[in-house]
């Protein structure tokens, strides 16, 4: 009995030394792995810039007279959207509008002048010529034979010869008179005459022209259908002609004015594809591309800089010119090749290496790498889709070679 007590106590200390020691090996072999890993995959890398900017308006035009005055009316104010055609401002123009009428009062009489030169005969004023012509023949023969028969006679008075003689003189006179008359008339007026009027039209429609149009120049038009962004001009004011006065917008084309750093300016080409958003208009974004990248730099704040155009594709009405955005170009990308984080890729002696979980341990291992993304980087050699890479530690830095259980 005694011996039998004996050996039950040894087994139960014995079950509950294995026990335990089943219960603590259990639990170390659960124990979380003292690093983090990712699993070497196939997937995108995509490389891309992103700079701020702001809002500008994309189609805009600087309006100005076309003369010189004192300013009359402004009708618009800034923010007011207006038509195409709609008179924006005027200058005073009560000297100019007196010339005006003064020019075509003038152009015409000399209209009027040449339409009397281009007339053809009246027929009517033809015929009382030739009638008149035949009356004075008759007259002047009947003179002379009354001449005739005075000068047969021996005892004729001188006097009353004398008053025939000057009688006939005077109708011979008129006749040549009224054939001259009829012939001009038949003929027409002289070129010379019809040419000296026609260059005195010219000249007066030409200073009526000249005036309708520094008319025309002392009133501002909208060009297009838009919103005046800009005013620079008061009533009452004296302005040249050519000084900037109005500026025209279309609220509706907007683009995106960037300075990009060197970096990211070698890297950008017109045409390239970008995503627009903002930070005051939340689930805004928008698409565009590279319209234009000025080729000389500029510094600004002591960075060097160029500035680069983005056309924004669409629109939006709680778009205001001035707004800040964020602007990302991709400027390349791989599609479905073997990525690895970046932050697993380490570098020594120039050369890249990442730490493999491998057959149990941490080994390090050299590797090529392609394009590098924000995230991820292409593996071109090295790794196999599948194993698993070193990315950070939970606990304590492992020490390589160590097996890991």
């Amino acid at each position: 009995m005694g011996r039998f007590l004996k050996f039950a106590i040894i087994f139960v200390i014995l079950a509950g030394v294995g026990f335990t020691l089943f219960w603590f090996l259990g639990r170390s072999s659960e124990k979380p792995l003292p690093y983090k890993y990712e699993v070497v995959r196939r997937g995108d890398v995509v490389l891309k810039v992103s700079m701020s900017g702001n809002l500008v308006f994309s189609e805009k035009e600087v309006l100005y007279f076309r003369a010189s005055g004192y300013v009359d009316e402004v009708l618009v104010e800034v923010g007011d959207r207006v038509k195409k055609g709609n008179v924006l401002a005027k200058l005073y123009t009560g000297d100019l509008e007196r010339m005006l009428a003064d020019a075509k009062r003038r152009l015409r009489i000399s209209e009027i002048g040449l339409e009397k030169l281009l007339e053809e005969p009246d027929e009517g004023e033809v015929e009382v010529l030739r009638a008149k012509i035949k009356y004075l023949e008759a007259e002047i023969k009947k003179l002379k034979d009354e001449l005739y028969e005075l000068k047969e006679e021996p005892f004729a008075d001188p006097v009353v010869l004398e008053l025939k003689e000057a009688e006939l003189y005077m109708k011979e006179a008129e006749l040549l008179r009224t054939k001259e008359e009829l012939s001009e008339l038949l003929r027409g007026a002289d070129p010379k005459d019809i040419e000296m009027k026609r260059i005195e039209v010219e000249l007066a429609s030409s200073d009526v022209e000249e005036i309708e149009e520094e008319l025309e120049g002392s009133v501002i038009r909208a060009p297009f259908d838009g919103v005046i962004s800009e005013i620079y001009i008061e009533e009452g004011t004296w302005v040249k002609e050519g000084m900037k006065a109005i500026v025209i917008a279309d609220p509706e084309s907007f683009e995106v004015e960037v300075m990009a750093d060197e970096i990211d300016a070698v890297n950008l080409k017109e045409g390239q594809e970008a995503k627009i958003t903002f930070d005051t208009i939340e689930g805004l974004e928008l698409s565009g591309y590279v319209e234009r990248i000025y080729p000389k730099a500029e510094i600004r704040g002591g960075v060097v800089g160029f500035k680069v155009i983005f056309k924004i594709s669409g629109s939006d009405p709680r778009l205001k010119e001035g707004l800040s955005c964020l602007v990302d170009v991709v400027i390349d990308e791989r599609r479905g090749v073997l990525v690895v984080p970046n932050h697993a890729v380490r570098v020594k002696g120039g050369k890249k290496f990442v730490f493999v979980l491998e057959d149990g341990e941490i080994k390090p291992r050299f590797v090529k790498i392609g394009l590098r993304g924000e995230v991820c980087s292409e593996v071109l050699k090295g790794l196999e889709e599948g194993e698993k890479v070193v990315v950070g530690l939970l606990e304590r830095r492992p020490r390589i070679g160590v097996t890991v259980r």
